[in-house]
């Protein structure tokens, strides 16, 4: 089983102040991938309209995944669970706009670096 954590306190926050509906579902999807059942499928998740997922590729973020529920307007939540033997939840939104989302695409490569100073500092990377 992997540990599940949050890089910092405001990406905590940002998860709870999703929709309670909203935060039920991406739980459920987290929890999932933590208990090492891999990425399921919108279809195998317990509850609503289930959640999709995607790796991020070309952003030179490697083994890191977002989850989307898609509608208007949409949420998502951003995770990397490749590191030791945890997960970690860098960033979580609603998105209201067509297109990618600049503001949160910098939060999270911020996000990003700060994972990767954790990592490094505990030995789990170069």
């Amino acid at each position: 089983m992997k540990e599940f954590r949050f890089i910092n306190t405001q990406s905590l926050k940002e998860f709870k102040d999703l929709p309670d509906d909203v935060r039920t579902e991406f739980a459920d999807a987290l929890n999932a991938v933590a208990g090492d059942q891999g990425d399921l499928t919108p279809d195998e998740y317990r509850t609503g309209q289930g959640v999709a997922y995607k790796l991020l590729k070309g952003s030179g973020m490697r083994g890191v995944t977002q989850l989307s529920i898609n509608g208007s307007p949409a949420y998502r939540v951003v995770y990397c669970a490749k590191f030791g033997n945890r997960l970690y939840v860098l960033h979580s939104w609603t998105k209201t706009a067509v297109g990618s989302d600049k503001k949160a695409l910098n939060t999270l490569a911020g996000r990003w670096k700060e994972l990767l100073s954790e990592l490094r500092t505990a030995g789990l990377i170069k």
